[in-house]
């Protein structure tokens, strides 16, 4: 219910509380004349009389009594210098009204703005009043309340109150930006690469332009220069982890163009990655996912409000000592009706160019639209998320055709290049570290246990608890019948990595071999629980279910309910399950691609042992597992429990 019938009556009413004065006080008449004689202009003459109202007067009210809905006389409030948003705005338009500007009262719900239209015609819908200013046919929404505004009226800060009842008007009118107006953030940060082993040298110059400045200013006011160079920064170790500043946060505020200006500087240890004789960088878009923000509820029967209209650029650029061959990408593009994403990488001989871009188109994403709203904002993480370019530190070429035999010479030529890699001093210790694994890992492949052995000592010696080393280790050991061994690297490399690197499937083999059934279902079990693409840890919890309990079935009866059975492995579960003859896993493991079939056919004839081993046929089981070794897919680990099952049969 209203005692008001429409908004002309709410109007009505709030024109006999805004009647613009003319009796004003020689003092008032003397500063208006001194803005109209400081700035012949109209444009100009606005921006001082705003300015006056913004920073002359402080904010302070008094809303007792009629107070609370009439403005003082602006001679009042210009003499004691404060006054709420009704004084202050009621002293900013009688100023241009002085000066010849058409400018009225305009009453706003500050927060919820959008949903006037829907309330019935009340004063009581508005808590704040701003100034409609008209010039040269272009209307400008000035609030004499802010703080921190610069520049020319164009450029100031658009707040958006979605909709405001003009005194005199009989309807309400949408508060929009002027035209071409936004709100913008430009930041471009850029990363001196000096060598690979030493810290990246970045800098970092965001300029924040419109509301985002003033909200900068008024940031760095109410929390202090030091507090902020703090907050800042600890968000750039949060995207880079080893970031450390590297100088004090400069400021630049042009209050000229109404645009604050950050530089920061750091020096960043691991920002290059490395590992297989590579390296990597990883540089991610910055400030952009905040135009286009994700809500903590995404069930929505309401709109969902984008800050609008806002544009943010992120430039990530780094420079290399030396040309890299970098190959540049097509933008990706995505669109929503509510905002527009566009990403793409440049290139040139020592230059890498990352480019990130957002840009509201309306301020709130529909409640019908707002799932297509969460996917596309999911492919921009995405995007993101992957924008990331490696490249060789040595050559490498490769021109076997035997599958075997190609599969060994890649390993020779992953060792020699992580030895020349490390013998170049490029590497800081934690890359030489990767590199000594990378290296440890081919000789393992080769079956050149004591050297992988010497290597990964290496690295732990510069690394103590790199998980991933320990984990190696495990993995040799497991080849070398060193089970309980095996079983201990495994757990220490799970501790170090914090779950990451838990080494389940390696550490139930180790405990199938021991004998100790149970523990080894549960960490196949465990390893299965990850995820998807588990299929060989199902496939060792059937051999230890089948040795524990014999109930081994029902696991691979699970992994083919969930996966495709005609996809490999499917067709060695099949097999397992007795759905399928000897003969047909075989013919599923032929491959046109005979880099395939081979690897493929060692996995069916180990597994084929296998069945024949739990059939307690020792002849045939061996017979199968020296099919497996005849393959020489050495980096398989079918391979090497292949030869340990049969030197168990010979």
């Amino acid at each position: 219910m209203s005692e008001y019938a429409s908004w002309q009556e709410v109007s009505d009413w709030a024109s006999k509380l805004f009647k613009i004065p003319t009796d004003l006080s020689p003092a008032l008449r003397a500063r208006i004349d001194e803005i109209r004689l400081q700035n012949p202009a109209a444009r100009e003459q606005v921006r001082a009389a705003l300015q006056l109202a913004q920073e002359e007067v402080r904010y302070f009210g008094v809303e007792l009594g009629v107070s609370s809905h009439r403005p003082a006389h602006p001679n009042d409030t210009f003499e004691r210098r404060y006054g709420d948003c009704k004084d202050k705005t009621l002293l900013l338009t009688t100023i241009l009204r002085q000066l010849g500007v058409e400018a009225v009262p305009a009453l706003v719900w500050a927060r919820r703005g959008k949903l006037l239209a829907s309330v019935l015609p009340s004063p009581r819908a508005f808590d704040h009043v701003i100034t409609r200013v008209t010039l040269d046919g272009k209307v400008y929404w000035l609030d004499a309340t802010r703080n921190y505004q610069f520049g020319s009226i164009e450029r100031l800060g658009f707040y958006d109150f979605g909709k405001a009842l003009p005194v005199g008007n009989a309807s309400l009118d949408d508060v929009l930006p002027p035209e071409g107006y936004v709100n913008s953030t430009r930041s471009v940060e850029t990363f001196r690469v000096v060598t690979g082993k030493e810290p990246v040298q970045a800098t970092i110059e965001t300029t924040h332009a419109g509301a985002r400045a003033e909200n900068m200013r008024a940031f760095v006011a109410s929390r202090g220069f030091a507090e902020v160079s703090k907050l800042i920064a600890s968000d750039m170790v949060r995207r880079y982890p080893t970031a450390e500043t590297d100088g004090e946060l400069t400021v630049a505020d042009d209050k000229a163009t109404n645009e604050f200006r950050t530089i920061e500087k750091y020096r960043i240890r691991d920002f290059l990655s490395y590992k297989n004789g590579r390296f990597a960088i990883r540089v991610d878009g910055g400030q952009v996912l905040g135009a286009v923000p994700l809500p903590k509820a995404v069930n929505r029967s309401t709109p969902f409000a984008l800050p609008y209209p806002t544009e943010i650029t992120d430039t990530a650029i780094v420079e290399l000592p030396e040309p890299t061959p970098f190959r540049p990408s097509e933008p990706v593009v995505i669109r929503d009706p509510s905002f527009g994403f566009r990403s793409a990488i440049r290139a040139q001989p020592g230059r890498l160019t990352v480019d990130y871009e957002v840009r509201t188109l309306q301020d709130n994403v529909t409640a019908g639209g707002f799932g297509a709203y969460l996917e596309k904002l999911q492919r921009i993480r995405m995007n993101i998320s992957r924008m990331r370019r490696a490249w060789d530190i040595a050559s490498r070429t490769q021109r076997s055709r035997d599958i075997s035999s190609a599969l060994s010479a890649s390993q020779r030529l992953v060792a020699a290049v992580e030895q020349t890699n490390i013998e170049s001093g490029r590497l800081n210790d934690k890359q030489a570290a990767q590199a000594y694994l990378d290296k440890a890992i081919a000789h393992s492949n080769l079956y050149e246990h004591d050297q992988a052995l010497a290597d990964l000592e290496r690295a732990l010696k510069l690394a103590p608890e790199f998980a991933d080393a320990h984990h190696a280790r495990g993995v040799i050991f497991n080849k070398q019948k060193k089970w309980s061994e095996a079983v201990e690297a495994f757990l220490t490399a799970e501790r170090l990595s914090k779950g990451e690197n838990p080494g389940y499937q390696e550490r139930g083999e180790a405990l199938y071999y021991l004998g100790r059934y149970a523990e080894s279902v549960k960490a196949f079990d465990a390893d299965i629980s990850m995820g998807k693409n588990r299929a060989f840890a199902a496939l060792w919890a059937f051999l230890a279910s089948q040795r524990l309990d014999g109930t081994g079935e029902r696991k691979l009866e699970d992994l083919l309910a969930r996966t495709d059975p005609e996809s490999w492995p499917g067709p060695i579960a099949r097999f397992m399950l007795g759905k399928q003859t000897e003969s047909e896993l075989l013919k599923a493991a032929e491959h046109k691609d005979k880099s395939r079939e081979l690897p493929q056919l060692c996995e069916a004839y180990f597994f084929i042992g296998q069945r024949y081993l739990l059939r307690n046929d020792r002849k045939r089981a061996l017979e199968f597992f020296e099919k497996t070794l005849e393959t020489d897919i050495k980096m398989y680990r079918e391979y090497g429990y292949a030869s340990i099952e049969a030197e168990r049969l010979r």
